[in-house]
């Protein structure tokens, strides 16, 4: 077996046992697709060690952000337009 393949046997069985996992336990609160997108960065980004590190630093980094949008949001007044504003800022600033 290739180790492509077996890894991606590997990330199909965690992603399953993780869906099941949140859908038949909704008290746990857990999010059943992110999951999926955590196995997609993790293998864009090329696996193994980078794969971990490089999404680990993409989702810290959209913790923080979504925290000052949610502070800055409610320094506004909140609302909608300064929720639009504040987001198109954000992603203004991102890329």
């Amino acid at each position: 077996m290739k180790p492509l393949h077996a890894l991606s046997i590997s990330a199909g069985v965690l992603v399953g046992c993780f869906m099941l996992l949140s859908a038949g336990v909704p008290a746990l609160g857990l999010i059943a697709w992110i999951s999926l997108i955590s196995a997609g960065a993790y293998f864009t980004a090329g696996g193994g060690v980078p794969g971990l590190v490089k999404p680990m630093a993409a989702g810290g980094l959209g913790i923080l952000l979504t925290v000052a949008a949610l502070y800055g949001v409610a320094a506004l007044g909140g609302g909608l337009i300064p929720l639009a504003s504040v987001v198109a800022l954000l992603a203004f600033s991102i890329v």
